[in-house]
């Protein structure tokens, strides 16, 4: 009585073959908003809240947001730097007034 079984036999790989086959890497052209906020030192909320008001250059793409990596590069190289003409007094006169007006929201939220 014969079977009807197939046997079967394993494949072999090449000596040279590696696990698993490379692929290509591939450049990126858009930044998510996490990507952005890391690289900027924000929160991921805040980075929204910029994208939304338009200050950071960005596209909604399928329902998600994505910033183009040129345009933030560039955005990034436009930006203005910080005055180095400002004395350190000047300074602390500038946060002192800032805390203020901080203190004077505060108190106006608790009513």
């Amino acid at each position: 009585m014969s079977s009807n079984v197939i046997p079967l036999t394993p494949r072999t790989r090449p000596a040279d073959a590696s696990e698993r086959p490379t692929v290509a890497p591939v450049a990126r052209a858009v930044y998510t908003i996490a990507e952005a906020a890391h690289l900027l030192s924000l929160s991921t909320g805040s980075t929204y809240a910029l994208v939304r008001k338009g200050e950071i250059p960005a596209m909604k793409l399928g329902g998600r947001w994505v910033i183009p990596i040129g345009r933030f590069n560039q955005w990034l190289d436009n930006l203005p730097t910080a005055d180095p003409e400002i004395t350190p007094g000047a300074r602390r006169e500038l946060a002192a007034e800032l805390e203020a007006e901080r203190a004077a929201a505060r108190r106006t939220a608790a009513g």
